[in-house]
Formats: structure tokens, sequence, C-alpha cells
């Protein structure tokens, strides 16, 4: 579970460098008009959004898997208390 926290973490890294380029990016809005204008900034937008949604639900996932490390490694340290009592 460590090792896929791990990769989670330098995924979501990665993800964030690509939303931080698709915010910055410079569209030549000479070369878009009209319908053509529209529907781009429209798809422009929703790509801006899926990379969003997917990064916190990369980070919720993360969370998720940090957590249940910290009640295993709580747990263990219980039962092996516990194991070294008797």
């Amino acid at each position: 579970m460590q090792q896929a926290s791990a990769t989670l973490s330098n995924h979501i890294a990665e993800l964030e460098a690509l939303k931080t380029y698709a915010d910055n990016l410079m569209v030549n809005e000479g070369i878009w008009k009209g319908k053509e204008e529209n529907k781009f900034v429209e798809q422009y937008a929703d790509l801006k959004n899926a990379i969003k949604a997917y990064i916190s639900n990369a980070e919720d996932t993360k969370e998720t898997i940090d957590d249940d490390i910290r009640r295993t490694e709580s747990l263990k340290a219980i039962l092996s208390d516990n194991m070294s009592k008797r």
C-alpha cells in the first residue's frame, strides 16, 4: 500500500503539471472564429475540468490509501504490544 501511495503521489504531481500546462496554454484566437471558436472554448474548458476532477479523485484515493496504512500500522502496533504481554 505504501508503494501504491508513493506511485499515486508521483502521478498526482504529473497531473498537476499537466493542469498547469493546460491552464497556461496560449491559443491564437485569430484562428478560431464563430462556431469553431465556441466549440474549441467548450472543449478546452471540458478538458481543464476533467483534469481537475481526475486530480481530485486521485487525491481522494491517495488519502484513503494513507488512512488505511495508518489504521493498519496502528492495529499492527496494538497486536504486537498485546503479543509481547503474553
